[in-house]
């Protein structure tokens, strides 16, 4: 009708995946993604050369610029669905190296949806790949001790806080690291590039907290690097610095009942009692001296009872009635 107002018009329709889009560059940022996205979904598929190449081509945009961890979207999901596929490449060096990129990626991020499952994924893989001794090599090659060094530090500054699925990632990290000191060419080189030190922060963290089961692995694990590692000479200095001898001793009484950590630290401890600094530190340290004591006299005492059953068995036996 004459003085009407004229109709509005109708909305624009939403830009971007049916969702109205509030930020034109987050949308653009998201469809960028969800393209690289799509070029890493065919890296499981290629040969080790050019896989390797792609995943450091397709998320090179983001090193550096905090961008990718700052919120969610799908194409972050997505990337980080891609890159838990690519882990299970076929060659033990390009998992490596995804292994790397994705952790470099997330840079300890774990707030965002993804985060904690595809890190779990990335130090898993790098684990099952250290299990090999002829693979020991490419943790060097690809670069990858470092990255693992930085992740383990973290965690251990961080272990008061973490929730299982953290400490379960990194016990693969640990792992890993552990399983590196297994050779003893590489003892030195990894002591130098602070295996030794994080070792030693990770027992110390676990000897804090409490004692549940992933706790329990990473202080066997932490132990067993220091016991490694306490072999070569050229490490000694680094574990005096890191306080190796007191960690060690730290772990004793929260996991008396765990064989594995006691074993470690306590192998560990007798390899660096052998030198006046352990010695010393151990001197006045009323309380790691006497968890030794009870970890020796709970071990004899299980290795009594161990014999004194045999001995039941086997009477037993003698003395059945034959039917």
């Amino acid at each position: 009708m004459p003085g009407d107002a004229p109709p509005s018009a109708a909305p624009p329709a939403p830009p971007y995946g049916g969702i109205p889009d509030e930020d034109p560059r987050r949308a653009a940022e998201d469809r960028a993604l969800s393209a690289a996205a799509r070029c890493l979904a065919h890296a499981v598929d290629l040969d080790s050369s050019a896989a390797g190449d792609v995943v450091q081509r397709a998320l090179a945009p983001w090193f550096g610029t905090g961008t990718f961890n700052a919120h969610d979207s799908v194409g972050r999901r997505a990337v980080l669905a891609a890159l838990a596929a690519a882990l299970k490449h076929d060659d033990a060096g390009t998992r490596l190296t995804i292994s790397r990129e994705t952790a470099k990626l997330l840079d300890g991020s774990r707030d965002l949806p993804g985060d904690v499952e595809t890190t779990l994924a990335a130090c898993r893989a790098a684990f099952d790949v250290s299990r090999s001794p002829a693979h020991d090599a490419l943790f060097f090659d690809e670069k990858v001790v470092p990255g693992l060094v930085r992740y383990a530090s973290r965690g251990a500054a961080e272990l008061h806080s973490g929730a299982d699925a953290d400490v379960e990632a990194l016990v693969y990290c640990a792992g890993t690291l552990k399983n590196l000191t297994n050779d003893e060419a590489s003892l030195r080189r990894l002591a130098a590039a602070g295996v030794a030190g994080v070792a030693c922060d990770l027992a110390r963290a676990c000897a804090a907290r409490a004692t549940t089961k992933h706790v329990a692995r990473l202080a066997a694990q932490a132990a067993g690097a220091i016991r490694n590692l306490s072999g070569d000479r050229g490490a000694l200095k680094p574990l005096e610095a890191g306080g190796a001898a007191t960690a060690l001793a730290a772990l004793l009484a929260p996991f008396e009942g765990d064989a594995d950590v006691v074993l470690h630290a306590a192998r560990a401890l007798a390899k660096l009692s052998l030198h006046e600094a352990t010695r010393r530190a151990l001197h006045g340290h009323r309380d790691g001296l006497c968890a030794l004591a009870d970890a020796l006299r709970a071990a004899f005492d299980a290795r009594h009872d161990d014999a004194r059953r045999c001995r039941s068995v086997r009477k037993s036996y003698l003395t059945a009635p034959s039917c």
